[in-house]
């Protein structure tokens, strides 16, 4: 990992620290949402061990939770994850876990889950192919055989550099991810096979990207 990529981490938990969680809760979107969770529900089996990958405040865990999914939670930001502990315990779900972990080092054990997603534009905060592919192999390596992984974000039509982004005078890095990106990068996984393609979701054109193990 360079040194840009270091402070690109640090800068995203600065700017959770900064806005707070209510800034993300108050962005989203409640048909996306939904349209996501179809997505997920689409792909999940009763029996899986899911990681929601980049879980935020638990915009997506809490209601797979509700369904009865056996979802673990990770995001680079101890902020938000302190909301979603308290959300859990707001709604008065049984405490599950979530972490405060890197996306690029996934803290569990090889062949631990059955599926894992990262969804909203979480896979565009990796700014270099390296860390893109870094991140693939980790997902590959906590799968069990035969799971599966689905990456959803932006679908960049034309190729474009990395973007500095400011919100209230706190900045990050933002890599916009074509098509031709995605199939690129998936192809240096170690996933024995991966299809992308483009969805609509909530009147909004998606990427997404479903891996097998």
């Amino acid at each position: 990992m360079t040194n840009v990529i270091d402070n690109n981490d640090l800068k995203t938990r600065k700017l959770y620290e900064t806005v707070g969680p209510d800034w993300l809760m108050d962005r989203a979107d409640p048909a996306y949402t939904d349209a996501l969770l179809n997505v997920l529900r689409d792909y999940l089996k009763p029996c899986d061990k899911v990681l929601d990958i980049c879980c935020g405040y638990g915009r997506l865990t809490i209601p797979l939770v509700k369904d009865g999914y056996d979802v673990t939670g990770i995001d680079i930001s101890d902020v938000l994850i302190f909301k979603g502990i308290s959300l859990f315990q707001e709604y008065g779900i049984p405490q599950r876990s979530l972490f405060v972990a890197n996306m690029k080092e996934l803290p569990f054990q090889e062949a631990v889950f059955d599926f894992c997603f990262c969804v909203w534009a979480s896979f565009n905060f990796l700014i270099t192919e390296s860390e893109q592919v870094t991140f693939l192999q980790e997902m590959h390596r906590i799968l069990k055989k035969g799971g599966s992984a689905l990456i959803e974000c932006p679908f960049q039509q034309e190729p474009d550099d990395s973007k500095c982004i400011y919100v209230e005078n706190v900045s990050y890095l933002y890599c916009p991810i074509t098509f031709d990106d995605m199939k690129r990068i998936s192809g240096k996984s170690p996933f024995f096979q991966y299809n992308v393609f483009v969805e609509p979701l909530a009147g909004r054109d998606r990427m997404l990207c479903l891996f097998s193990k």
